[in-house]
């Protein structure tokens, strides 16, 4: 079943590889999304607690550098063909 799955071109390489970005992409995403909603908890439950509050908005911080790491991933190929002026290749 295994060996089914697995790409005998470049070009199923290609896709496969961009499947398994787009699941990780999506991965980060809900992650980062369920962060944001724990961070929300925290801050709605802590009441005057200042160390609850402050352990709120670190987690919405991480959440957000989550976001913006994972944006910065996605484009990570049109930066770099940017600073070196060339194209990578899309297909074999």
């Amino acid at each position: 079943m295994v060996a089914s799955a697995q790409p005998t071109t470049c070009g199923a390489f290609l896709i496969l590889v961009t499947k398994i970005g787009n699941m990780l992409q999506a991965f980060v995403g809900a992650v980062a999304i369920i962060m944001i909603l724990v961070a929300a908890f925290k801050y709605i439950t802590a009441g005057d607690d200042a160390q609850k509050v402050k352990s709120a908005h670190l987690t919405i911080t991480y959440a957000v550098v989550g976001i913006a790491v994972g944006i910065l991933a996605f484009f990570s190929v049109e930066i770099i063909e940017s600073i070196i002026g060339g194209t990578l290749p899309a297909s074999c």
